[in-house]
């Protein structure tokens, strides 16, 4: 660089410059060489405290020490230079007492020597409008990248023919103007929406509050069809996680197009506009200020959000008042089941008896003499109550117990229709020492147990068929 070339004021507005932009490291950079050249003056002192004190990161408290250093070399040379001392109090008056107690202690001493060389001035006001500690003078947040970029993006279209038209206006507007961060921003977020999948996401930002009442009403039906569907545990949130991502891709899309825009327009730091831009008044390129968003603009963003958390926590509501309902169901058992006479002794009515003991909540257990047509009786085992926890594999615990019994044979393992009550049933064939049964477990929220049927000539078919007979002959269910 050719400091000889600038003069000190050339050097002072660019540093400034650079650190509106958000680019302190190069202001730096700039103020450090004039200054290294054995230039001096007040105010590029003073843009380069600005440039240490702009840096925000996770040694900001050595940023500032270094910004202190600066004002004290700039007043050492210039000590009654009101802009130095201005900069240098608000950055004591604004310290950490804890931290930095003597700088915070300088404060008020340099705040009175504002005030003597500049009585009535803008330069007290700036001094005495400083409230004390850290944190407690940051300018307001101006708007964020997204705003300024969507903003100048829809004015661009609005006032052009068509979108190759605007496209051109941009580029041209660009070129001529380099140094304009909207400006590269705009041309770069035109050109990306030229591309085919992009530009048919366009409409997304042009009609935003369209967009986001239908995105709301799809995360909507996505939250209340979880419910209404029934799934439950992992596969339920897994797929509702899943929509939610397909109904927001073309948001999620639109974003990176954005971001991709952004980072294309220039090697700047951050991704949201440098907080010193201007963006309350119309640049020197023409763009329009960019306003406040409006209570209307405000409440087309706040309203659908406000739908979809409402109904997420009403969904959950309900999924968990679903989760606590159980069938509720009365126990009797018929005179005759099949053709076969209910009894109280034999074989199978002592192994219903011994079943039945081992059963949680309101135990029942029935006994059917046998008869011809191949059955030879059946038990009919099970308790009723609040068993909302239940699951499909339940009805897998009497093939695991046999399963390891080494005197216990089985043939087939099978789950036919549970018939009008609903839930889950699985059937097995099992032999041992010569002698053939058929289990039928059977589970849902409110009811648990097996039928027992003994007969080797019985079938897949003839035993779904009696084991469902048999549970609708005992189970009655409340409401029905």
């Amino acid at each position: 660089m050719q400091v000889s070339q600038e003069s000190a004021e050339d050097v002072r507005g660019r540093a400034q410059e650079l650190v509106r932009l958000g680019r302190p490291g190069e202001a730096r950079q700039v103020a450090k060489a004039f200054l290294d050249a054995d230039g001096s003056d007040p105010g590029v002192f003073l843009a380069l405290g600005e440039a240490h004190a702009a840096e925000d990161d996770d040694e900001h408290d050595e940023h500032d020490d270094l910004a202190e250093r600066a004002y004290q070399r700039g007043l050492e040379a210039f000590p009654d230079d009101v802009g130095l001392l201005v900069a240098y109090a608000r950055l004591c008056l604004t310290s950490d007492v804890n931290e930095r107690p003597r700088r915070f202690d300088r404060g008020p001493a340099l705040a009175a020597r504002v005030r003597e060389l500049a009585p009535d001035s803008t330069h007290v006001a700036s001094v005495t409008s400083v409230r004390r500690g850290p944190g407690q003078n940051r300018p307001p947040k101006g708007p964020s990248s997204y705003r300024v970029q969507t903003y100048d993006l829809r004015w661009a279209l609005g006032r052009a023919t068509d979108r190759a038209t605007a496209v051109e206006e941009s580029r041209v507007a660009a070129a001529a103007h380099p140094a304009d961060v909207r400006r590269q921003v705009l041309a770069h977020t035109l050109a990306a929406f030229e591309r085919p999948v992009a530009a048919r996401l366009l409409p997304i930002l042009l009609h935003p509050r369209a967009y986001g009442l239908v995105h709301a009403a799809c995360l909507i039906a996505l939250l209340v069809g979880r419910v209404l569907v029934g799934v439950s545990g992992t596969a339920s949130l897994g797929l509702t996680l899943l929509g939610i991502v397909v109904v927001s891709l073309p948001r999620i899309v639109v974003q990176r197009v954005l971001r991709g825009a952004r980072c294309g327009a220039g090697p700047w730091p951050r991704s949201d506009f440098a907080p010193g831009l201007v963006t309350d008044t119309a640049s020197a390129s023409g763009l329009p200020p960019v306003p406040a968003y409006t209570r209307g603009e405000r409440n087309a963003v706040l309203l659908p959000l406000a739908l979809v958390l409402l109904t997420a926590f009403g969904t959950t509501v309900w999924s968990g008042v679903l989760a606590l309902r159980y069938p509720r169901y009365e126990v009797a058992a018929p005179a005759t089941l099949a053709g076969m006479p209910l009894t109280s002794e034999g074989p199978l009515a002592d192994l219903a008896r011994t079943g039945a003991s081992t059963m949680p909540e309101e135990s029942f257990h029935f006994a059917f003499d046998p008869v011809g047509d191949g059955v030879e009786g059946i038990a009919v085992v099970g308790s009723v109550g609040d068993l909302h926890d239940a699951r499909a594999e339940m009805v897998d615990l009497p093939r695991v117990a046999l399963a390891g019994s080494p005197d216990v044979h089985i043939n087939a393992v099978w789950r036919p229709d549970p018939g009008a009550l609903g839930g889950w049933v699985q059937c097995l064939s099992s032999e041992t020492e010569g002698e053939v049964m058929h289990h039928c477990t059977w589970a849902d929220k409110g009811s648990f147990g097996y039928v027992v049927l003994r007969g080797p000539a019985l079938d897949r078919d003839r035993v779904g068929d009696l084991a469902r007979t048999a549970l609708e002959a005992v189970l009655h269910r409340v409401g029905d």
